[in-house]
């Protein structure tokens, strides 16, 4: 499932943007989470493995929080293409800076921006994330053997369909409902075979 992820410690604030986001986004196949505490959204999430956040829009000021402990560095371990949206009335230019050269937030917006400044900025960052991760997907596409036959099985309400990888590249190249689809289940793919990778690799380095 894909997710917009909002943390704010100010519940009417957060429930507020929630509804806003959620009337327009999940109509596009989002689903909008609020919480109000970012160990606590962290834990939620990590426990629900069906729910892909695409971005996190989070508070920068929270009491008692560290904000880039508890929140951004958690999400950037754990989902590394979720983009991320600070929001901030507080933080000095030099902590946004030190947050950006450390690669924890993707873009940023004064807390005194509208709802629609919100919703553009999200609308903004999940373009960004499509363009990073289309080189990735074609690449392994290209690199799958057999690339001409319809080796892969997407399956949805309607049914099955059967598609070759060459015509993968061809749907995320039109952007079409079908190549949007495909791009996150091809990703975690190659997250998973990266991993086992780097776990042989591992494996070989002990048995040495």
């Amino acid at each position: 499932m894909k997710a917009i992820i909002l943390i704010d410690d100010r519940l009417d604030e957060v429930a507020a943007l929630e509804t806003f986001l959620a009337d327009r986004l999940e109509p596009e196949g989002f689903e909008v989470l609020g919480y109000t505490d970012p160990v606590q959204a962290v834990k939620a999430l990590t426990a629900r493995p069906d729910v892909e956040p695409h971005v996190l829009v989070i508070d920068y000021r929270m009491p008692d929080c560290d904000v880039a402990e508890s929140a951004m560095m958690p999400f950037r371990e754990q989902w590394r293409e979720c983009k991320i949206l600070l929001l901030t009335g507080q933080a000095s230019l030099s902590e946004v800076g030190d947050l950006s050269r450390r690669g924890l937030i993707d873009d940023v917006l004064d807390k005194a921006g509208t709802p629609d400044d919100v919703a553009a900025k999200v609308r903004g960052l999940l373009r960004r994330r499509k363009t990073d991760l289309l080189p990735k997907v074609e690449k392994w596409l290209r690199a799958s053997p057999r690339r001409d036959e319809p080796r892969f099985v997407l399956a949805d309400a309607e049914g099955e369909t059967r598609i070759s990888a060459m015509d993968m590249v061809r749907e995320l190249r039109e952007g079409t409902k079908l190549g949007d689809r495909m791009l996150d289940a091809a990703m975690r793919i190659i997250e998973r075979t990266l991993e086992q990778a780097s776990e042989t690799a591992d494996q070989i380095d002990d048995s040495e």
